[in-house]
């Protein structure tokens, strides 16, 4: 199979990835704001956990996409 052809489906599905998490994070805070405001480390709120989570997701995804790609460059 063509590397370039792979590396476009890798990218698919990690933006498939990135998208999924921020929609259901935004569905999330429009059909539940109360849950959203609940206490879960002391009182950090749901919503600043889930924001950091979404952040080092998305910078763990980028990386790993970079990787492989530079492996397959090789």
């Amino acid at each position: 199979m063509d590397p370039t052809r792979i590396d476009r489906r890798i990218s698919f599905i990690f933006t498939a990835i990135v998208v999924a998490a921020f929609g259901g994070f935004l569905a999330l805070g429009a059909a539940s704001p109360a849950t959203f405001s609940e206490g879960v480390i002391g009182i950090i709120p749901l919503s600043v956990v889930l924001a950091a989570t979404l952040i080092v997701g998305a910078i763990a995804l980028t990386g790993l996409y970079v990787l492989i790609a530079n492996r397959r460059a090789r």
